[in-house]
């Protein structure tokens, strides 16, 4: 199982084969050793991240705000899809039924139910899913000693890309 401790020099996602030879059991492994060590265990550097940020574009100001409920965007197109929450505007529709929805991706999404697709595999076993969200629980769930653990706290991801999602939300 790997293990997430936080942010390497350069903003790497800095991880552990082995349970126990983590920095913060074995400081030794470190190279340079003493007390500065110690401190930058305590606080682990990562990306700066404005304060409510919730991903993506880090760099760029949530200067577009919501008139109805505040949100703040970094692009109009973002605002206009968020708009749409607000109304009962919803341009994408399914040909097979009467769904619809604000963004074309919940209708492809929404499609699966009609057509039984399930593109996401499990490179663990032969489980397929329809989404990811039903992957990554699956792979937590059946798989857990091949899952991802943060050692900051006691999130485990399915995946690394899952892990550094988490570690720069939960811990930046």
């Amino acid at each position: 199982m790997l293990q997430y401790f936080g942010w390497g020099s350069g903003g790497q996602v800095q991880a552990w084969e082995e349970e126990g030879t983590h920095p913060r059991y074995m400081k030794e492994a470190l190279v340079g050793g003493g007390d500065e060590i110690e401190e930058e265990l305590d606080v682990p550097e990562g990306p700066e991240v404005p304060e409510g940020s919730e991903g993506g574009h880090y760099a760029q100001p949530r200067s577009l705000l919501c008139p109805q409920c505040g949100r703040g965007y970094t692009h109009k197109s973002t605002l206009r899809r968020h708009l749409r929450a607000h109304t009962d505007d919803k341009p994408f529709a399914c040909d097979m039924c009467s769904y619809r929805a604000i963004q074309r991706s919940d209708v492809t999404r929404h499609m699966r139910t009609h057509t039984g697709e399930r593109p996401y595999r499990c490179p663990h076993c032969h489980h397929r899913a329809s989404q990811s969200g039903d992957l990554d629980r699956h792979i937590v769930s059946v798989h857990p000693d091949l899952c991802h653990e943060c050692l900051m706290c006691t999130h485990r991801a399915p995946s690394r890309a899952s892990m550094v999602t988490h570690l720069r939300k939960k811990h930046a």
